[in-house]
């Protein structure tokens, strides 16, 4: 897209040519859903509309609407920056898979801080608990992570009426 704007109305000045396509990307970018000869038509109706109501801003379109070089480069620039648009929407991540990414992340880093940790109290009180309620063989817990006291307390709760102990046997 450089090259093109590099070469394209070679006869206005800088500033005119910057405004007129900065002015040009804003509309395309607006109209996406229309094609180029819609998009085209839509912008010169409205420089036509604004120079009738003499509030226009590019008083050198509305001058060059009958050379056709001048018209031929606009549409060449519209085609470009729907391409350009195009493009880039078809590069744009997926915000969800993006979130699930991060997600998994903070989770494996909280896993990964949490397996370098002793055990809390309160932790090592609930487990003894939850193991007395549901009757089940305390685990030796010499050695054991915040990490793998959670995932036996998960274990636990999520095994639900698997993990009881039969009060025949």
């Amino acid at each position: 897209m450089y090259n093109l704007k590099k070469n394209l109305f070679l006869n206005l000045t800088a500033r005119q040519k910057s405004a007129l396509l900065s002015y040009l990307q804003v509309f395309v970018k607006k109209n996406a859903g229309l094609n180029k000869h819609e998009i085209f038509d839509k912008f010169l109706e409205d420089e036509r509309y604004y120079d009738k109501i003499e509030q226009t801003r590019f008083h050198f379109v509305v001058e060059n609407i009958g050379n056709e070089a001048f018209l031929k480069e606009i549409l060449r620039f519209i085609e470009t920056a729907l391409y350009h648009f195009e493009m880039l929407d078809k590069h744009k991540p997926d915000p969800d898979k993006q979130k699930e990414y991060a997600k998994m992340q903070r989770k494996r880093a909280q896993d990964f801080k949490m397996s370098k940790e002793k055990p809390t109290k309160k932790q090592l009180k609930y487990y003894e608990k939850l193991v007395k309620s549901r009757g089940l063989a305390s685990e030796s817990l010499d050695g054991a992570s915040k990490l793998d006291l959670r995932n036996k307390i998960t274990a636990i709760l999520e095994g639900g009426k698997e993990n009881y102990i039969e009060a025949d046997s």
